[in-house]
């Protein structure tokens, strides 16, 4: 062996010299190679290659452990055509872990995984979609004592440790929504134990059914250690209408505020913000709306909370921004999803990702869509809006839109200029619209834009297009499961 592998490192040196390693060879390949000078080379390149995957094979530094396979999931991989956009889209959003995470979530409404070989989700990740979880159960189970992930065992308090924290934020999450009593006792017997950032995101879970139940324990989080926790806490007592009273903080914010009326018959109530003149006032009432509820500051206006948003005049973009995060955080269900769509109404659209996140899926995807609908509407702010419900706008919905026409015009437009900062400033925010609209569109849809964009002056082989061509490629799988 030792002298194998020593001619190898002479008979190397010699082709990268260009001169003949046959000289070289070891004495036990001698008769085989000694034929005719080409074919004694051509003997001599076979032999050193089938050394080079048996004999010269490394040792490994420790014992081989056997895995397991890699679990099968719920949906299947990628077919193999779609592989190739897949790679590349996936290695141009390596920088980017919000492209990741909206590409992964793209394939999984589509019906399809990512393969192994393509992707694989780290141990620590607890933000993938949850059609992923059996290849986090596969890679802890690989460490000693944790239990096969083949095998279907409920989340208790006694086997809570033999699950990843994405596995036990999934089942709480399923949990949850099956028995709101089960999961919140099993929330409350294990949060106190985990570290801050745990603790919080166990805590997010009793948003879904909240309810008069959960009262207790949130009030005896409001004595966390975390001040995020005991923050959410209170946040999601005030949406059961249980906030912690702030009565002077209520009483200040409202005074940045005026109630008046609009319209001349109808002599509907108004509520604007007053314009101030100071940043230290501008920062008072920002910290005054993180502090006081949705429910506190109706009350001290005397108005209702429905009341109080359908009067918001719109008026002060900071103060509309800071309403957004107060409606999202203590509002109801009900604020929550008429607020969203009175932000879409009056072309905000930037702020409607913030409120949507307490919506329903169906409600989502109509918001994005409405937003779609809308002049200078931001394609980014509908993906963010539209959360897994992704690669469902019809062409009907998307094709006459606003967003999509001025798109194409901007398209019409750099590509007859010449190069310059402002066409790459223009291209740049073309090719963010694109790949959103790869990311909101249907199959036909994604078909009629690449036609639409290739007419506006695009090659069909464009980078920019590449989102829409993957979307064209991959069909949505009957009745996947969500």
């Amino acid at each position: 062996m030792a002298e194998i592998e020593h001619s190898y490192e002479r008979i190397k040196a010699s082709w990268m010299t260009g001169s003949s390693a046959v000289r070289h060879a070891p004495d036990e390949w001698r008769d085989l190679v000694a034929v005719e000078a080409v074919e004694s080379e051509l003997r001599l390149v076979a032999l050193v290659g089938q050394a080079l995957q048996l004999a010269l094979d490394p040792v490994p530094a420790q014992d081989l452990v056997a895995m397991t396979d890699v679990p099968r999931l719920a949906y299947p991989v990628l077919p193999d055509q779609a592989r190739p956009r897949f790679r590349r889209l996936f290695e141009a959003a390596r920088s980017d872990r919000w492209q990741e995470s909206t590409l992964l979530r793209f394939v999984a409404a589509r019906g399809y995984v990512a393969h192994p070989a393509d992707w694989m989700p780290s141990p620590r990740d607890e933000d993938v979609p949850e059609v992923y979880l059996p290849w986090l159960g596969w890679q802890a189970a690989q460490d000693t004592g944790r239990m096969s992930e083949h095998e279907p065992v409920a989340l208790t308090a006694e086997n809570w440790d033999y699950f990843t924290p994405a596995e036990r934020r999934a089942e709480l999450s399923a949990l949850r929504r099956s028995d709101p009593s089960a999961a919140g006792s099993l929330i409350e017997a294990k949060a106190p134990d985990l570290p801050a950032e745990q603790r919080l995101r166990l805590v997010e879970l009793l948003a879904e059914n909240l309810s008069a139940e959960d009262a207790d324990f949130l009030k005896s989080l409001l004595a966390d250690r975390s001040g995020k926790v005991k923050t959410l806490a209170a946040a999601f007592l005030a949406r059961l209408g249980q906030g912690v009273d702030a009565g002077e903080l209520e009483t200040e914010l409202a005074g940045f505020l005026k109630l008046g009326k609009k319209g001349l018959l109808s002599r509907k109530l108004k509520v604007s913000a007053n314009k101030l003149k100071t940043d230290a006032q501008r920062r008072r009432r920002a910290e005054l709306f993180e502090q006081v509820a949705l429910q506190g500051l109706s009350r001290a206006l005397n108005v209702s909370e429905g009341d109080f948003l359908e009067a918001w005049a719109f008026n002060d973009a900071q103060a509309t921004a800071s309403l957004c995060a107060m409606v999202a955080v203590t509002g109801s269900d009900a604020c929550a999803h008429r607020f969203a769509g009175l932000l879409v109404e009056n072309g905000l659209s930037g702020q409607v990702p913030v409120v949507a996140e307490r919506l329903e899926p169906a409600d989502r995807a109509s918001l994005a869509a409405a937003i779609v609908g809308t002049t200078e509407a931001d394609l980014t702010d509908a993906v963010l809006c539209a959360g897994d419900r992704l690669g469902e706008l019809q062409g009907a919905e998307i094709m006459r839109s606003p967003a999509v026409q001025e798109l194409g015009r901007a398209v019409e437009k750099f590509s007859a200029e010449e190069s310059s900062a402002g066409r790459t400033r223009r291209e740049n925010a073309v090719a963010i619209d694109l790949y959103a609209l790869g990311l909101l569109a249907d199959a036909p849809a994604a078909s009629g834009l690449l036609r639409e964009m290739t007419d506006a002056g695009l090659m069909a082989i464009d980078p920019k297009l590449e989102m829409l061509r993957f979307n064209e490629s991959l069909p949505k799988r009957e009745d996947p499961k969500r």
